[in-house]
């Protein structure tokens, strides 16, 4: 099930694309390079932006985290930036814990992140 990522892409009003990472049930070690494969195509074009969503994702660890702070490193070395989008209660709570939440902007949904571009 790990294997089906899916992402999606829009332009945003000034035709910059946005790039949306639906995510499975787990981003965890074992997902990591499914994840990774779908980032790449974003961090490699000019000015790219991300939305990941967590609408589905149950499970999260250290492994996750890690990879999402790299993302968003590499985005902001190209002049993009990742969002957040679909936050169940407990990994928001993790994202508090850990406070990695600093680092991100986070939304409810898919649609409030991507506008959040325009």
């Amino acid at each position: 099930m790990f294997h089906s990522e899916k992402s999606l892409s829009r332009s945003r009003s000034d035709g910059v694309p946005v790039e949306i990472i639906e995510l499975e049930e787990e981003l965890c070690a074992r997902t990591m390079s499914f994840f990774k494969e779908r980032v790449e195509s974003a961090i490699n074009c000019d000015r790219p932006n991300v939305v990941v969503d967590f609408k589905k994702t149950r499970v999260l660890d250290s492994v996750g985290l890690e990879t999402l702070l790299w993302v968003a490193e590499e985005l902001q070395l190209k002049g993009g930036f990742i969002k957040v989008a679909g936050l169940n209660a407990t990994l928001r709570k993790v994202f508090e814990i850990t406070q990695i939440e600093r680092f991100f902007e986070i939304y409810d949904n898919v649609a409030a992140a991507s506008r959040s571009y325009d």
